[in-house]
């Protein structure tokens, strides 16, 4: 695993979270206090602008990040550092992946896929979170024991975040308190 790709897509992802939380903060008048980039997800980013229109949010964010990642960047993130579970195809990368989780999620606006993935043949925890507002988001949670990053990528009016963490149990923990706070998360495990 090449730690110096890690840095430049850790680094990259923290000035286009400040570029989003100046953005949101201009465009919607939203405050984020004294909370930093480094303490946001992409995720938190995109959930505290669910109510906005959807397409307006995709094209301000396309013109934030543009794809998010670059194809070395995106080729890494996709197979030597998270063994993602789908196919890469020139189409989009999305189309595939959403339609899986419309026939598993038969219909809910809110779902949660935890599975067993296996990364340079070990075994290891990973799950993937759908949310279809303010576009259509998945989030690739994988564990990992070595440097941990997030990216965004964005394509074909949908979001896919891929982040590596300690403990995918840790995030479905805080993800199910924030949405127990919310009251609108639908847990389809």
């Amino acid at each position: 695993m090449s730690v110096d790709k890690i840095y430049e897509i850790d680094r990259q992802s923290f000035i286009q979270k400040c570029k989003i939380m100046a953005r949101w903060q201009k465009l919607y008048g939203l405050n984020f206090g004294c909370r930093s980039a480094d303490e946001l997800t992409f995720c938190d980013l995109l959930d505290v602008v669910k109510d906005q229109n959807g397409e307006e949010v995709y094209a301000e964010l396309y013109k934030l990040v543009r794809n998010g990642v670059n194809a070395a960047q995106k080729a890494f993130l996709y197979g030597d550092y998270s063994g993602i579970s789908f196919v890469d195809e020139a189409d989009g990368d999305f189309d595939g992946l959403l339609g899986n989780f419309s026939c598993v999620l038969n219909g809910k606006k809110l779902g949660l896929i935890v599975m067993e993935i296996c990364k340079n043949n070990q075994p290891s925890k990973g799950c993937y979170l759908y949310s279809p507002v303010p576009m259509p988001r998945i989030e690739y949670v994988f564990e990992t024991s070595q440097s941990r990053t997030e990216a965004i990528l964005v394509q074909n009016g949908a979001v896919l975040i891929v982040r590596g963490v300690v403990s995918v149990r840790e995030v479905l923990r805080q993800k199910k308190i924030k949405a127990m706070m919310n009251a609108d998360w639908e847990n389809n495990v």
